[in-house]
């Protein structure tokens, strides 16, 4: 069950650096009273740089990596070592949790770049707040509202290997009510035999707000074609093919204590293996918050039902989880104190979450952050009931994150740094055995990681850079994780020029286990000029993949785990129009 926090126009607003992050807890806060770590995606890193999807943009946030197996398709989250597709992290759309049903993993390209707004990332554990998956960390998409009569984007784009990409954007606001519309079509030949993608999405969301009451309901459908290419190791093509479907419906009341949400999420998937399912993920939700003695208390509860059928097998499931939690943050001298605790159950499991975290700030321009979470996931309904390979006995998995920050701003640079340690208990893998069937989900033993952060934030004017350093020590567990990741982007823009460019240095990258199998380490570097000869006329050209260099990832998918080439150097140019 998942308690989602996102979701409240009163939650947390973070002004910081020119920047407004809505995370954590409906708190009206600052960014440096919050003991977990967060970092975003703005409205300029989208305009600084071209991202074929919403979850690619994160490729460049600390403490994140991403696999996929080409530029459109899957970009699945991995945060700090922690991710098997999307199952391991919450990942939201304004506080709507987006998973299937049967396996709670998550079509990751699903979400377009014309929906997002922004996108702001919680590294580390925090199930008390955002509930089962909350291990690796939370993803959040905010789509944002128009704030005037008339507003609109069209975006249109080609490139290299056939592919283009229509983004069409509108909206307006009448005094207190709202509305928002989005399509986005997207295609390409794929730069590798048997590569194609075919993608089209529509979003929507209309609302009526006053003052500190609101009325909203949003609905989305995706559908999308994707080849998959052959991995490095294959020695035949590949022929293999997905194509999803997937819907939401979100309503939702907001009022001056607390917030109603209610929704449904729902899809469809066929593979070239045979496989046809459709599934669904009914919840309702309700938050409160109440003020005392310097105190903010906050406490909600959540009711969930998943049901899938697998109709190449001719089965169903469903199951209900149920989940509480109380949260309270209380302020004395210069000390922020955070404390919560969850519980949830289903008819197989029950699991309690608690959770712990102080900020001091001894001047207006340091803090210094320790947290204490204990996240957990429910298993799913594939890894109780679906299979052969299931065991109904399993039970959830946890993740114990001790972690210590420090943050510093220095003129218009902020310094920020942290270090971590996790120990994850009974984590689920399919274990070989003897006889039928060959393999079976298990709870695993226990293992640690271990790493740090440290990054560089600069804003003056026009410009705006960042940098960021992540070390991760997985121990025996190297596969698909590297040791040392540097990333690097700076956007300047006088218009009616603008000039991105952004970066990634990988090191110590493995395809196995205990360090074997080692990927090339590799330095990748993208760039984007833009032109606008009209405040609302913008021409640009992206190059990705600048040097032209040789690289490969290691993805995590079913029935085809392994090493992937990526592109090499490519074109995109294209226009956009605000109206």
């Amino acid at each position: 069950m998942v308690l989602w926090l996102f979701f409240m126009q009163d939650t947390l607003k973070v002004y910081y650096l020119d920047e407004v992050i809505v995370t954590g807890t409906p708190i009206v806060s600052l960014l440096r009273e919050m003991p977990v770590s967060v970092s975003f995606v703005s409205p300029d890193d989208m305009k600084g740089m071209y991202f074929h999807s919403t979850l690619d943009a994160l490729s460049f946030t600390p403490g994140v990596s991403i696999e996929k197996t080409g530029p459109f398709g899957r970009a699945d989250v991995i945060i700090r070592g922690i991710g098997s597709r999307g199952r391991r992290i919450a990942l939201l759309v304004d506080g709507r949790p987006e998973k299937m049903g049967i396996f709670g993993c998550t079509v990751t390209h699903s979400f377009p770049m014309n929906m997002a707004e922004r996108i702001e990332v919680v590294r580390g554990p925090l199930s008390v707040l955002y509930g089962s998956d909350a291990l690796g960390g939370v993803v959040n998409i905010l789509t944002g509202t128009p704030d005037k009569l008339f507003t609109g984007l069209a975006h249109l784009s080609r490139g290299s290997w056939g592919t283009q990409d229509v983004r069409v954007k509108m909206g307006s606001r009448v005094e207190d009510v709202y509305f928002i519309l989005s399509a986005n079509l997207a295609e390409t030949d794929g730069y590798l035999p048997n590569s194609a993608y075919e993608g089209e999405d529509f979003w929507g969301k209309a609302g009526y707000k006053k003052k500190d009451w609101e009325v909203s309901f949003s609905a989305k459908y995706f559908d999308g074609y994707k080849e998959e290419p052959a991995r490095v190791t294959d020695t035949e093509p590949s022929d293999r093919w997905n194509r999803y479907m997937r819907g939401s419906l979100d309503f939702g009341v907001d009022f001056p204590y607390g917030n109603l949400r209610v929704y449904r999420t729902y899809g469809e998937h066929m593979f070239s293996s045979g496989w046809h399912s459709t599934d669904r993920t009914d919840g309702i939700r309700f938050q409160g918050k109440y003020k005392f003695s310097g105190n903010l208390l906050v406490f909600g509860g959540e009711w969930k039902l998943q049901a899938g059928e697998i109709i190449s097998m001719g089965k169903s499931f469903e199951r209900k989880t149920y989940g509480g939690f109380v949260y309270d943050r209380w302020k004395i001298w210069k000390l922020s104190l955070d404390a919560g605790v969850r519980y949830e159950v289903d008819r197989s499991n029950h699991v309690i979450s608690p959770y712990g975290g102080i900020v001091f700030h001894p001047d207006d321009d340091t803090r210094i952050r320790l947290a204490f979470s204990d996240g957990y996931r429910i298993p799913q309904i594939s890894e109780l009931y679906a299979f052969p390979s299931s065991d109904s006995t399993l039970k959830p998995e946890k993740l114990l994150n001790v972690e210590l920050g420090i943050s510093r701003k220095i003129g218009g640079f902020i310094l920020d740094g942290s270090l971590y340690w996790m120990r994850a208990r009974d984590f689920i893998a399919l274990v070989p055995q003897e006889g039928f069937p060959r393999y079976r989900f298990e709870n695993t033993d226990p293992f640690v990681y271990k790493g740090a952060e440290a990054g560089i934030i600069y804003t003056a004017g026009w410009i705006k850079g960042k940098a960021f350093y992540s070390y991760l020590d997985p121990g025996e567990r190297t596969r698909g994780k590297a040791k040392h990741t540097l990333t690097f982007s700076l956007y300047a823009e006088k218009r009616p020029l603008g000039f991105g460019i952004n970066g990634k240095y990988v090191r110590d990258y493995y395809a196995d286990d205990n360090g074997e199998n080692p990927l090339p380490n590799y330095f990748l570097v993208n760039t984007r000029f833009n032109f606008s000869p009209f405040p609302f006329l913008r021409f640009f050209i992206h190059v990705e993949n600048l040097l032209d260099t040789d690289y490969e990832l290691y993805v995590d998918i079913p029935d085809a785990a392994g090493v992937y080439e990526m592109p090499g150097r490519n074109i995109t140019v294209g226009g956009e129009v605000a109206f």
